[in-house]
């Protein structure tokens, strides 16, 4: 048997795992992460899972705004002295080129853009994980989301130093991805019967969408239509 132990006590195979988890959000792989699900804490797991995401996103977004704006920049500062031969042309174009990349690479950029979102990504999950345990006794609700979503808004207006009128605009958008976001992992949990956290863990139930000091079984009992076939 392969050992992919090194000898520094480095466990490869796990970091593999732990690598593969950060690159999909689906429940079926829940075999190949097993693994790093047993090492790590599932909420761990979570945070690296939608930091590293996030992070992804925010370089690709980040990157490709600094590169447009530093295009456009390009064009002004040029317009005239445009050049008059294809020769001239052709440097013309790859020079504006490695100017937009290389301020798509820059702190402004891609790699301040990631982590800006890899940040928000990292407060959304701690925050959500925060309720869920001490309002919720480790329940999984959208309520959870609700509430990450106004805290994640109130730390990006104080980071960003937003007027109270803007700041209002950020705590209610962060509300409302909040609430997007709950839904969707309690609908994904519905149609696969497991969190969306932890693939590991069972979420019993029907069509549970766990709504605070509401029981669902209870209130649905008898509507055949609303409950899992097991």
């Amino acid at each position: 048997m392969q050992d992919h132990s090194s000898p520094v006590g480095v466990d490869w195979k796990l970091l593999k795992h732990a690598f593969l988890f950060c690159l999909t959000f689906s429940s079926e792989n829940a075999r190949v992460h097993e693994d790093a699900l047993r090492s790590y804490s599932p909420q761990l797991a979570w945070t690296l899972k939608c930091g590293f995401n996030l992070g992804l996103a925010g370089f690709a977004t980040g990157g490709l705004v600094a590169g447009r704006a530093r295009s456009h920049q390009f064009l002004a500062e040029n317009a005239h002295r445009l050049p008059s031969t294809e020769r001239g042309w052709f440097l013309y174009h790859r020079h504006k080129q490695l100017e937009a990349m290389r301020a798509g690479l820059t702190w402004r950029g891609g790699f301040g853009a990631g982590l800006r979102f890899a940040g928000m990504g990292v407060v959304f999950t701690c925050t959500e994980a925060l309720i869920e345990h001490t309002l919720f006794g480790g329940r999984e609700t959208w309520a959870a989301a609700v509430g990450a979503g106004v805290g994640s808004g109130l730390v990006f207006a104080a980071g960003a130093r937003l007027p109270r009128a803007y700041a209002r605009y950020a705590i209610l958008f962060g509300a409302g991805a909040g609430l997007g976001i709950g839904l969707l992992e309690d609908v994904a949990a519905v149609f696969t019967g497991v969190s969306v956290k932890n693939p590991m863990r069972v979420r019993e139930g029907s069509l549970d969408l766990w709504v605070p000091a509401w029981d669902w079984e209870r209130g649905v009992e008898g509507v055949g239509v609303f409950r899992r076939q097991s």
